[in-house]
């Protein structure tokens, strides 16, 4: 993780500790997934990620195998990080906005790579 990342996470994390007085456990949680983000988008800035990297990071973590739930949870995480960049004026859109989940997946797995690639199609045409 790039050190830039790495302290807009720090930030965050105060964020949540001191004016959001989140749980230890939740602000592990959210520290975990946006840890997991920055390692995938590596060597890209977290605010440099726009809807479709987004989308091919939910479709790229549906392929591997990861829940749908985990990927939901992970999504709201994401939806607040990008909430607290935009009111801190780090970026000027959220790429989270109307990015929606595949719901239709109870399993939690893509069984293939044509699934994945439709509903990142669907997603952009809603978007």
């Amino acid at each position: 993780m790039s050190t830039s990342n790495a302290l807009l996470i720090s930030d965050f994390i105060g964020y949540l500790r001191y004016e959001c007085d989140a749980s230890e456990k939740n602000i592990t949680a959210h520290e975990h997934s946006l840890a997991h983000l920055a390692a995938w988008l590596n060597p890209m800035w977290l605010p440099d990620a726009s809807r479709s990297v987004l989308q091919l990071y939910i479709g790229n973590s549906l392929q591997q195998g990861t829940g749908a739930r985990t990927i939901a949870r992970r999504l709201s995480h994401y939806r607040h990080f990008y909430q607290f960049l935009l009111n801190q004026k780090e970026i000027k859109r959220d790429p989270t906005l109307r990015l929606t989940m595949p719901k239709h997946w109870r399993t939690g797995k893509a069984e293939n790579s044509f699934i994945v690639a439709t509903w990142i199609r669907m997603d952009w045409d809603a978007y």
